[in-house]
């Protein structure tokens, strides 16, 4: 079973950073104004299928109230990781702020993103867990 779950990470992360590279390469962030959500989603996905990987390497949590609470904490590490994203972002401005928006909306729709793609891992591996 680590291995399913290292290998969803991993498929996911290369996922994501293709998707980076075609959205560079073609001016994705910059033309499709909904696209930087789609990245931030995946993004959300991949933390927080890794960070389900580290748990189970480290820790066994078979049991439904030991997943539920490390569902939560994956939730808050996921989103953890999304504001130091969005701090880096701010700090090297880097922010693609189009049609008036404020970078505070950019963020707000960034961490919901990334909260949106943490729920989406958590219902793989639940749902993964329960198969089992």
């Amino acid at each position: 079973m680590e291995n399913k779950f290292l290998l969803l990470a991993f498929v996911s992360v290369i996922v994501v950073a293709g998707v980076n590279f075609v959205a560079n390469f073609f001016y994705l962030y910059w033309t499709v104004w909904w696209f930087d959500n789609v990245t931030h989603f995946l993004g959300g996905l991949s933390m927080g299928l890794l960070w389900f990987w580290i748990f189970n390497k480290f820790f066994s949590f078979t049991e439904a109230p030991k997943l539920k609470s490390i569902i939560f904490i994956v939730l808050i590490l996921v989103l953890a990781v999304g504001i130091g994203w969005e701090i880096f972002e701010y700090i090297f401005d880097i922010a693609n702020l189009g049609g008036g928006e404020t970078y505070w909306q950019d963020t707000s729709r960034d961490l919901a993103a990334d909260t949106l793609g943490a729920i989406a891992a958590s219902l793989i591996i639940f749902k993964k867990k329960l198969h089992d």
